[in-house]
């Protein structure tokens, strides 16, 4: 496989350490560094000690392309980074002029005692100030803070994700590559078919990786392979190797998901014991929309729940039985939550990479956002909305604070 920008994270805290806090950032990075064509080779959790934080910064500058901490960047005496990130270098602390009138503006009101403002703004000397590409004014975002090749980033998740997703231009560099991949589940133990396996690492360890990863207590499959190379051909040889050589009756769901035999079993598959079939309400409402509206002007709203990924698969099939070999792309609305949990998140871009969901355009929505300007902004970007009714009946779960008027992000997703 083709050589890739590599990266380092060093995550600070002994809050992390001592297991008082989860850390959730190395998680994220690495998802996200990996989308953007960049192999993350390590990841060390070090303490709030200056030495600890030179010595591993040193050592990750010289050894990789890009190296991302996390932590250790506030106000307290216990937040140290910068210090250690100069010490690496050889380099001492200086007032940083610029950083320094930004926060005194933010923090000049709130009777903050001036020597705190002065340590937050105390950087290394060769530090460079990042900030998002287009924001309204340098005022209202904190800049993110680099050393040469290493990138300081605040501990708190929030901040960090915030951050990253508008400097992540930065580490796309024009000798990175995307990551092509694919998975497969088989229905048996992983030692079973540990042979096989082995043999087509060797035979393919030129094109593709392969990696077996045992699911306990999982009862659709018992272990997910997954295949990474640098091309789909590479990607499509080996999964016919593995077809050909693992036991068929145990590789779930071996067959497209478009197929004619999926689609025929959707259209006759019914309820026992229901007289009013959810499934065929559903499915008359999809095709009535793809009756009323083209296409590429309807939209799923997609949450990661059980009604709508229900609702998702059935409507592949409804628009593929319609469309065929025309049907490339549909839009799915997933409004984020401020602070979602990261299952839900994992479980959503899954989604997102096995329906070749891309092109994800966001857009904040703001608390002073009323919901009359919320329609307002989805009426710009689609036509109508289908709902999830005509869905199977389950048990209704949340509350109002559960619906999807309140602070987050708004993705729109398209498959290809």
């Amino acid at each position: 496989m083709e050589e890739r920008p590599s990266a380092a994270i060093v995550i600070i805290g002994d809050e992390i350490l001592k297991g008082q806090t989860y850390d959730t950032n190395s998680h994220f990075l690495c998802k996200n560094l990996y989308q953007l064509g960049v192999k993350v080779s390590r990841i060390v959790v070090i303490p709030d000690q200056v030495d600890s934080i030179a010595e591993e910064v040193a050592y990750c500058s010289k050894n990789f392309e890009f190296v991302l901490t996390s932590g250790g960047i506030g106000p307290t005496h216990d937040d140290v980074t910068y210090l250690g990130v100069a010490q690496a270098f050889g380099e001492k602390l200086v007032k940083n002029v610029e950083l320094a009138n930004m926060v005194y503006d933010l923090f000049n009101s709130d009777n903050i005692k001036m020597e705190v403002i002065e340590k937050t703004c105390m950087l290394p000397e060769s530090s460079q100030l990042h900030y998002p590409a287009q924001p309204a004014s340098k005022e209202e975002v904190f800049p993110i803070v680099s050393v040469f090749n290493v990138y300081i980033f605040p501990g708190i998740p929030t901040y960090l994700e915030f951050a990253f997703q508008f400097l992540k231009d930065i580490f796309c560099q024009s000798n990175a590559r995307k990551f092509h991949t694919r998975a497969l589940y088989i229905d048996i133990d992983e030692i079973k078919i540990s042979e096989q396996l082995r043999k087509a690492a060797e035979k393919f360890e030129t094109k593709v990786q392969i990696g077996s990863y045992p699911k306990i207590l999982n009862e659709l499959y018992r272990v997910q392979i997954i295949l990474e190379g640098d091309t789909e051909d590479a990607l499509e040889e080996v999964e016919i190797y593995l077809r050909q050589n693992l036991p068929s009756n145990k590789i779930v769901n071996p067959c497209d998901a478009f197929s004619i035999e999926n689609i025929d079993y959707l259209y006759t598959f019914k309820i026992f014991g229901e007289s009013d079939d959810p499934v065929k309400k559903t499915i008359v409402i999809l095709e009535d929309c793809l009756n009323r509206f083209e296409l590429e002007n309807l939209c799923i709203s997609f949450n990661g729940g059980k009604d709508c990924t229900l609702l998702l698969h059935i409507a592949c099939l409804v628009f593929y039985k319609h469309k065929g070999e025309s049907f490339h792309s549909f839009k799915a609305l997933y409004i984020r939550p401020k602070d979602p949990f990261p299952e839900v998140e994992d479980f959503i871009t899954n989604c997102v990479e096995r329906r070749s969901m891309d092109e994800l355009d966001t857009t904040q929505i703001t608390p002073s956002d009323t919901k009359d300007s919320q329609i307002n902004w989805l009426s710009n970007k689609i036509t109508t909305a289908m709902s999830q009714a005509g869905m199977l009946r389950t048990s209704k779960l949340g509350d109002e604070r559960s619906k999807p008027w309140f602070d987050g992000e708004c993705y729109l997703a398209k498959r290809r």
